[in-house]
């Protein structure tokens, strides 16, 4: 399994799946801040139709998971393969996620090359 973590204020960006053929990788946004958070709660995963936008992209209108961990919502998106997640990275991209007019997730990362290049190096190790 490989995977990187982008943090900054309570929030988190997860990208994170393993090598294996055929497995699919998972990009999850949470934010940690309970009081700031207004991503839903649900303990039973389900799917929300939300908006991401991210730079350089056009909007994407898909169907995400919305469960949660330690009283934080979570919003994953399932991702073809980590190759594919890994290959999609930036040095600094910005990530907003929105359902039903709400924005629920904004975060700009930085460093994502160097993430991108261990990410890649964990990849072919485990090939």
């Amino acid at each position: 399994r490989c995977g990187a973590t982008f943090m900054k204020e309570g929030r988190a960006m997860m990208l994170h799946g393993n090598n294996d053929p055929g497995s699919m990788a998972m990009l999850s946004f949470i934010d940690f801040d309970t009081k700031r958070s207004v991503i839903p709660l649900s303990t039973e995963p389900r799917l929300l139709k939300v908006s991401l936008d991210q730079t350089g992209a056009p909007r994407a209108n898909v169907s995400a998971y919305n469960h949660e961990i330690v009283d934080s919502g979570i919003i994953t998106f399932p991702v073809p393969s980590l190759r594919a997640g890994v290959d999609g990275l930036k040095d600094k991209m910005r990530m907003r996620v929105s359902a039903g007019g709400v924005q629920m997730f904004d975060l700009e990362y930085h460093s994502g090359l160097e993430a991108q290049q261990k990410l890649r190096a964990c990849l072919n190790a485990s090939a």
